[in-house]
């Protein structure tokens, strides 16, 4: 956790995870033609770069999922890939370069990421990526390659993208998307421009959803609940049973907190059942980051700070939480559940790792 332990920001990062809350942000309108919401100076810096020519054969974009950091890049893609783009920074949408790019049949533009079934990206696809990369370009003078997410990159097939970047084919932009920068190699990140994406104002993605045609309660209580991510808000608002499925949840943390083992254990039955361990230790950290809000909110409701509270359905038991606990003792509970999230990545049995916290809950 952040050593500030501030109750408006709290950070905490794992291996293969991290969850990171901001409640304050400078927030600006953009003016740009791009259909994105937040991280605006990304997105003028990427529109400079495109007017002045002025291209890295790598680019790494980073920061938390569902941020857009894919829709950014495939925008800046074709934006360099469109025919009537030299002196705009927006593709047109119109060419023929343009819709051969929307109909995903772009011989230049190239993707890659992790095969259906597998765990990493192997050496073999990194290979046939940059064989197909390192011919001709067939329609203009540029070709462009997304790989994504990156940090799923096999020790081996890190060691084939360092070849292509350091030996870069013709005129080529490499664009590598992940939520881990920390787990790629740093010889892959010194060659890339590093692009970090930023958590967006809750009052941004607000304004967008009630255009959307959200009400603005409706909307105020997405907003909150998405964490910064405009991606996971639009995912609640066209998808109600996700956002019904995450207030189930932190109504089932309440009720562990009050009921006793026998029913903590038939909990941890119901909802992991017979999954995989790798499927379990996934929802397990889901819930684990749901939880820290939760005692988070606790913090914030005892500091009768209650416009930064995430979870606005639940005042009252949020209420009852904070009138027995002390800060101290919130703020244990959160460094808690973080040991139980980063213990995941140690092979340990998730379901043994659940049972022991809530045991001792």
């Amino acid at each position: 956790m952040s050593d500030r332990r501030t109750c408006d920001t709290i950070k905490a990062s794992s291996k293969r995870g991290y969850f990171v809350l901001v409640t304050s942000m400078i927030e600006r309108k953009s003016t740009s033609n791009w259909p994105v919401i937040g991280n605006e100076k990304v997105v003028e810096f990427l529109e400079r770069s495109i007017i002045s020519n002025k291209l890295a054969n790598a680019y790494l974009f980073c920061g938390p999922g569902q941020l857009g950091k894919r829709l950014i890049a495939e925008i800046f893609a074709k934006s360099i890939l469109c025919q009537d783009s030299k002196h705009k920074s927006a593709p047109c949408g119109q060419c023929a370069m343009c819709r051969q790019f929307e109909k995903k049949i772009h011989p230049d533009f190239l993707s890659l990421n992790v095969e259906r079934g597998k765990k990493t990206i192997s050496i073999e696809s990194v290979r046939s990526f940059q064989h197909e990369f390192n011919t001709t370009s067939l329609l203009g003078d540029t070709k462009i390659g997304i790989i994504d997410d990156a940090a799923d990159l096999s020790e081996s097939g890190a060691n084939a993208l360092l070849k292509m970047l350091e030996e870069p084919a013709g005129k080529s932009i490499i664009i590598l998307i992940t939520q881990f920068p920390n787990i790629l190699p740093n010889t892959i990140i010194s060659r890339c421009q590093v692009i970090r994406f930023k958590l967006v104002g809750r009052s941004r993605i607000a304004e967008f959803l009630e255009q959307q045609g959200c009400s603005q309660e409706e909307a105020l209580r997405i907003t909150a609940a998405a964490l910064g991510r405009p991606g996971r808000a639009l995912d609640y608002f066209n998808h109600s049973i996700l956002f019904d499925k995450h207030e189930e949840h932190a109504n089932d943390f309440f009720k562990l907190r009050r009921e006793g083992l026998c029913y903590r254990f038939s909990f941890i039955q119901k909802y992991l059942g017979t999954k995989s361990r790798i499927d379990q230790s996934n929802r397990i950290a889901e819930l684990i980051n749901l939880w820290i809000t939760v005692i988070r909110d606790a913090l914030l409701y005892k500091e009768n700070n209650r416009e930064q509270i995430i979870n606005l359905n639940h005042s009252s038991e949020l209420k009852k939480i904070s009138d027995a606990r002390t800060n101290s003792d919130l703020l244990k509970e959160i460094q808690s559940l973080i040991a139980l999230r980063d213990s995941l990545d140690n092979n340990i049995n998730p379901k043994l790792a659940l049972e022991n916290y809530l045991i001792n809950l």
